[in-house]
């Protein structure tokens, strides 16, 4: 079962509408807006920690939240690091 998570810019409401109609009676697809705030989302990542090996965001998904104002994830797939 593979499971879809749209991911949507608090600037774009149109676009979440959209979405959450189109996928209303699809049970493996979700869609959310962005929660994060603000500053948060265009600050530049900080370095990892020691002992992390990733960060627990996908900060390309980030690029792709700004400049089309949504994305697309798949949770539960292993990150290609």
């Amino acid at each position: 079962m593979t499971r879809l998570l749209f991911v949507v810019s608090r600037d774009h409401p149109g676009r979440y509408d959209h979405l959450k109609r189109t996928f209303a009676d699809d049970a493996h697809v979700e869609v959310i807006l962005d929660r994060r705030r603000g500053a948060q989302r265009r600050r530049e990542p900080e370095p990892p920690l020691a002992g992390r090996r990733t960060e627990r965001r996908l900060t390309a998904t980030a690029g792709d939240l700004h400049q089309l104002g949504w994305t697309l994830v798949r949770p539960g797939l292993p990150r290609a690091d």
